[in-house]
């Protein structure tokens, strides 16, 4: 019977890190993530950049199992769990200036 400790260790990239690489604008004032199963969330930009945020592909040292959000999990320590979206599909990126994006739809 598995023994819980209550620690785990997340290996992946930071989410500010990620966002330098793909040349994310100082305009983008939010962040969508998007779960294969239509599940999102919206953060806002000082969130995501914060040096706790990241996107994760290891836990304990070994691949994120499918329970656990396989194969890319964004993980934000800081917040709820629900806010930490499993299986990361889509990522998107919006300023108010920008027209309104609908929500996505589940499944």
């Amino acid at each position: 019977m598995p023994e819980p400790t209550g620690i785990v260790t997340w290996t992946g990239v930071r989410f500010s890190d990620f966002a330098e690489m793909i040349g994310v604008q100082p305009a983008a004032h939010y962040c969508r993530v998007i779960s294969h199963d239509g599940y999102w969330v919206d953060e806002e930009m000082p969130t995501m950049m914060h040096p706790q945020v990241m996107l994760a592909w290891l836990i304990n040292d070994q691949p994120i199992p499918p329970i656990n959000g396989a194969p890319l999990r964004l993980v934000i320590a800081f917040r709820y769990g629900a806010r930490s979206v499993k299986a990361v599909s889509e990522i998107t990126f919006g300023s108010p200036s920008l027209p309104n994006r609908t929500a996505p739809t589940r499944g």
